[in-house]
């Protein structure tokens, strides 16, 4: 059952792009379950998701100590 596969990609994706992708599986079978419901679940992780990813990559640079990537850290995306 796609609900089920979605379900337990759901329980082990960490990135953006995954709850993406198990978001669009879950609106495929929209009308199934909670599905609707997991589709907005999908998405708000998946903001989570890049939000944590911005937040590291600027932690990483700044724990660098160079002026240039000091500069690249400011310049990251802010959510």
């Amino acid at each position: 059952l796609l609900y089920d596969m979605a379900i337990s990609e759901m329980n082990y994706a960490k990135t953006e792009k995954q709850f993406k992708s198990i978001a669009e599986k879950f609106n495929a079978i929209k009308d199934f379950n909670d599905s609707k419901d997991k589709v907005e679940e999908c998405l708000e992780k998946a903001e989570t998701s890049r939000k944590e990813a911005i937040y590291s990559e600027a932690i990483r640079a700044m724990n660098k100590n160079t002026i240039p990537d000091y500069k690249s850290a400011i310049n990251l995306p802010i959510p």
